[in-house]
């Protein structure tokens, strides 16, 4: 009998492997090692719990955690010393780390690049302004056949000039890449 029961236990640990899960409280980020600390209310803390990624590898999306929000903490292998985070309430940050970032379709065109935009609409203001101010100071000298002349400012003085762009016009610092 007792090779039955320890059979029937083999049995039912392979059936639940993996799908022990739990519901806590993230109480603590670290973002640099992509790790969290979670808080299960009964005076059990654990520690360094990935945040989905196994420690040390990489991983094309991470939710980074707000503190104090809500999580369920699974363990690889039905083993208590293996925690991960399989979700979280709420993201303080998403970190994408892949080639390609798709939103709604793609049809939209590329993310702009803010640096090298902003760049190339100075230099167009710059110049325009130049422009402007060459258009207001240029004088004309009429050589009249009688050996004297005049000379005059532009009679119709362009009043407007463009303001420099900056990153903050056209960026969204909500989406970085």
């Amino acid at each position: 009998m007792e090779g039955l029961a320890a059979a029937l236990q083999q049995l039912v640990q392979n059936g639940v492997r993996g799908a022990i899960n739990v519901q806590g409280t993230i109480s603590a980020v670290d973002e640099s090692n992509y790790t969290c600390s979670v808080d299960m209310g009964d005076d059990t803390l654990f520690l360094a719990v990935p945040l989905r990624v196994m420690i040390g590898s990489a991983a094309s999306v991470v939710e980074i955690p707000v503190v104090n929000t809500k999580c369920i903490m699974c363990f690889r292998d039905g083993n208590i010393n293996f925690p991960q985070i399989l979700s979280i309430d709420r993201a303080a940050k998403i970190l994408i780390d892949t080639p390609l970032v798709q939103f709604n379709g793609g049809d939209k065109g590329g993310m702009v690049e803010v640096i090298n935009l902003v760049t190339k609409l100075n230099n167009l203001e710059n110049l325009v302004n130049d422009l402007i101010t060459k258009y207001n100071t240029h004088t004309h000298v009429l050589a009249l056949s009688s050996g004297t002349g005049t000379a005059a400012v532009t009679v119709t003085q362009e009043t407007g000039s463009l303001t420099p762009t900056v990153r903050a016009n056209i960026e969204n610092e909500l989406i970085t890449q």
